[in-house]
């Protein structure tokens, strides 16, 4: 059998994932790093069409993502080509064409590319150094479910305090002398609670 080049995201789980998306199975979102001035990124920006390559990086990024082992652009047919990419994303085919060999090239190194076979039982075996770190999406571990806030917290409920005393300005009509003592603290005593 002919070998199909695989491509891989360089160092998918350290800029990729975090702590929250590591612990999801099927993630809608991805992290990217928000920065520019790494050395991959600066040669990236000084090629011909940078705005396209990096546009198609975070799309390449996107769809491996969802993929089975994440960071590694592979479903169940096997690699994910140029034309795959452009039919899971709506994008042009000959924008990932062009992409695929540039962001992948010694100069970038922004993917890894990998050259392998189909093994006699129909499957795919990934490169060592790529199992080493990709974990497929049914061993991911998932958090339990967040319980229910309660509406009421239970130490409030059994000591609940005596008043509330709220400020006021001075009315300018008269009432009692009680209410004129309380006008001249600046308080009102609201009502008891339970």
């Amino acid at each position: 059998m002919t070998p199909q080049t695989l491509y891989v995201i360089s160092n998918w789980d350290r800029d990729f994932e975090n702590a929250k998306s590591r612990t999801i199975e099927r993630t809608s979102f991805f992290c990217a790093p928000n920065h520019f001035d790494g050395k991959k990124i600066r040669q990236l920006s000084a090629l011909e069409n940078s705005a396209q390559l990096f546009g198609a990086f975070h799309l390449i990024c996107a769809v491996a993502s969802k993929c089975w082992y994440r960071g590694v652009l592979m479903d169940n047919d096997g690699p994910i080509t140029a034309r795959d990419l452009a039919n899971k994303t709506g994008f042009r085919e000959a924008v990932f064409a062009d992409a695929l060999p540039k962001l992948s090239s010694p100069e970038l190194r922004l993917l890894d590319r990998y050259e392998i076979a189909q093994s006699p039982d129909g499957g795919w075996v990934l490169p060592q150094n790529v199992l080493a770190w990709a974990i497929p999406r049914d061993q991911r571990r998932q958090t339990a479910p967040v319980p229910p806030v309660p509406r009421e917290s239970a130490r409030i409920r059994e000591n609940p305090p005596c008043f509330a005393r709220v400020r006021q300005h001075p009315r300018k009509r008269k009432e009692g002398k009680r209410t004129e003592e309380k006008r001249r603290r600046g308080e009102k005593t609201l009502c008891r609670l339970p």
